[in-house]
């Protein structure tokens, strides 16, 4: 029986147009009346998840910036919590940013971007509850306010190519230490190898006693990916990348077209 369901947001329980359906929403109301923990797990900050738990009346801890950040159910207080270590690679880091690279980068309670993309900064914030405090200088940023050890995750944006390319790049320049994944084809993130959404639902799991025997995954991104291989019922939307689809247990339909109810439906309720 499943009692955990861990859902991603974005391009699986929202639609394109950031919102949960009626459908979707009516579906989750049912879960909690049978008494199904529902699991908000996504690469976004913490203050982004916020509308959406309260939106579906959560009272499940939230796991925000692809499992960097575990909160309760209000943001208000942190179970669980991951930096990157952001010093090891400050060089790295430094030569990226001079480099010209749009990023973006994550603390627990601030979001900055490098001022040199308005492009992307505007897309980030259709995807986003929080707007983003442009600097001018981010590496005299972070020194002045002596961050390098508060950074809990960056985004790359860019075309997709540029990002697989960027990709293949940095994966010879760092170790084990940190992940490299999609969230969606114009965000590349960097974060702690110790970090995935797959060990936060792990944890959050293991806080109700609920082994991976009872949890239903939902996703369609890379970074959804550990947690779709963790749950005992993982499953990729049908808007995901081929390769998620290849390594799930079963393929819903798209994020427009309702895919969490549908899967809901078909592997709780057998209908």
């Amino acid at each position: 029986m499943i009692k955990l369901v861990g859902l991603d947001l974005d391009g699986t329980l929202l639609n394109d147009e950031h919102k949960i359906s009626n459908e979707n929403k009516a579906i989750i109301d049912s879960l909690k009346e049978l008494g199904v923990k529902v699991v908000l797990a996504s690469g976004r900050e913490v203050e982004s998840m916020i509308w959406a738990s309260n939106e579906l009346k959560l009272d499940t801890p939230l796991i925000a910036l692809n499992g960097a950040i575990v909160t309760d159910n209000k943001g208000e207080k942190i179970i669980f919590d991951k930096p990157l270590n952001l010093i090891k690679i400050k060089d790295l880091f430094i030569d990226l940013y001079n480099n010209g690279r749009f990023m973006l980068i994550f603390f627990k309670d601030e979001v900055i971007a490098t001022d040199n993309n308005d492009d992307y900064f505007n897309l980030f914030i259709k995807y986003s509850n929080v707007i983003p405090k442009r600097v001018n200088n981010v590496v005299k940023y972070l020194d002045d306010n002596n961050l390098w050890d508060s950074v809990y995750k960056i985004i790359f944006s860019d075309e997709e190519e540029v990002l697989i390319k960027l990709r293949d790049d940095l994966s010879g320049k760092i170790d084990d230490d940190y992940n490299l994944t999609f969230s969606m084809p114009f965000y590349l993130e960097l974060y702690d190898s110790n970090v995935s959404k797959g060990i936060a639902l792990e944890f959050v799991a293991n806080i109700y006693g609920i082994n991976n025997e009872e949890i239903m995954a939902i996703g369609d991104g890379e970074n959804d990916l550990s947690m779709i291989e963790f749950a005992k019922i993982g499953i990729a939307m049908e808007n995901a990348p081929d390769f998620i689809k290849e390594r799930a247990n079963y393929i819903t339909s798209s994020n427009i077209e309702n895919g969490v109810f549908h899967a809901i439906k078909k592997f709780i309720y057998n209908e």
